[in-house]
This record gives structure tokens, sequence and C-alpha cells, in this order.
């Protein structure tokens, strides 16, 4: 089983696929399967009118092999109910709850530590990502061993 330590505020999270023990640790529960390439990390909190068409956007990528991580940091306008929605649709995301509000810095630090892959996309809520987006940006990271970072720009 694998655990990750845990800040005091992140043991509030109640999600779908892991629990907080009592020493802080994230236990994921069951088989986990093996790491995808691509961890989406994305925060929410309050996005509603966004989350649709940001999530289809990931889904629709033409670079499967990722996950999408997904912490709603203790909505209160139907967000919730929509990603529960959505993570029945589609076994790449993984959806997690924040039960009191962390703010941003605090959800995405927390999202980042529930995310399996080596490679971090981060992704917000109110962002549409065009189909390619994720493949050009592992092609730029496996061709170019020295780069750490890659972004996007937008029109």
């Amino acid at each position: 089983m694998r655990s990750h330590h845990l800040s005091r505020q992140a043991k509030l999270t109640i999600n779908i696929h892991s629990t907080v023990n009592r020493m802080g640790n994230l236990e994921h529960s069951g088989d986990v399967p093996s790491p995808p390439r691509i961890s989406v990390v994305m925060p929410v909190h309050n996005a509603l009118p966004y989350l649709d068409e940001s999530i289809q956007s990931i889904l629709g990528q033409t670079f499967a092999d990722f996950e999408l991580v997904i912490l709603d940091d203790a909505s209160t306008d139907g967000s919730s109910d929509a990603l529960q929605e959505w993570a029945k649709k589609d076994k790449r995301i993984r959806l997690h709850r924040s039960e009191q509000n962390l703010g941003l810095s605090g959800s995405s630090n927390l999202v980042v530590q529930l995310a399996r892959a080596p490679l971090i996309a981060r992704m917000d809520a109110d962002d549409v990502s065009r189909p390619e987006r994720l493949m050009r940006q592992w092609e730029v990271m496996k061709t170019l061993p020295d780069v750490a970072l890659v972004g996007t720009l937008c029109d």
C-alpha cells in the first residue's frame, strides 16, 4: 500500500478512491493500477458553468495515457454533483473532495500530491485545452530531456 504524508489542512479531505488515516497519510484502497504517463490536475471551487467544457477538452485529448485528478475544494454551487457524474462516465477521472475550502494554493498543492504520474499537467476548471495539448507537451518533455517545464499560450 502506497501512502503520502499530507499537511494538517489536507486531513479534512474525503474522497472516493482514498482515505486519510489517523497518522495523516493518504492510503489508496484496493488494487492501484500502474500510474499513467501524465496526471492532469484540476482544483475546482464553484466552477459549475465551466466544468463540462473544461473536462470534455481533457477527455478528448489525442494523448490517451493520462489520469484527470480533480479536487473539489468545498464547492457549494452544484460543482460536486456535476463532478460525480463525470467521474462515473470515465475511469480516468479520480475525484477527491475537501470539506473545508483550502483556497487556490492549498487545493493546487493537494491535487498535485494526489497525482500518480511522474509528469503533471495543470488545468484550471475554467480552461479549455485544444485536443493536441497533452501530446505536444509530452513530445517536448520526451525529446528534450533538459526541459523541466512546458507551458501553453492562449489566444
